[in-house]
């Protein structure tokens, strides 16, 4: 089927449908039948182990739950430029100015000189 304008379907492209992620939610919401945690849902289960493992020491848990309930620390980027580098740059910078001027007046010099007029625009032949 070919594109048509003003159609913004995908059809070739990514599944609007999760299939792994909606068999993970039905999975993780069903309740346990058996054993000590009956009545209970498996996420729950997941999320007691979870707490289980972090009041035990594990770095991985505690980082897990401070991550889910206070959100991601912002990570800070340095965008310092040293000297040296700041130097580069702007040498870098001069000496495409530099290029750009010669390629323009090169440019100009190659064109027939007219007065604007029409008539100034002549095939030689």
């Amino acid at each position: 089927m070919p594109f048509q304008p003003g159609n913004v379907a995908n059809p070739g492209g990514r599944l609007s449908e999760k299939l792994a992620t909606d068999a993970l939610r039905m999975a993780v919401k069903e309740q346990i039948k058996k054993g000590k945690y009956k009545g209970s849902t498996r996420l729950r289960c997941i999320a007691d182990k979870i707490a289980l493992c972090a009041m035990d020491g594990e770095p991985w848990a505690c980082t897990m739950i401070y991550d889910r309930l206070d959100g991601r620390p912002m990570q800070v980027v340095d965008q310092t430029i040293t000297y040296e580098a700041g130097e580069v740059f702007i040498d870098l910078l001069k000496e495409l100015r530099e290029r750009r001027a010669l390629t323009i007046e090169h440019s100009t010099e190659d064109r027939p000189r007219t007065n604007g007029s029409v008539a100034d625009v002549r095939d030689p032949s």
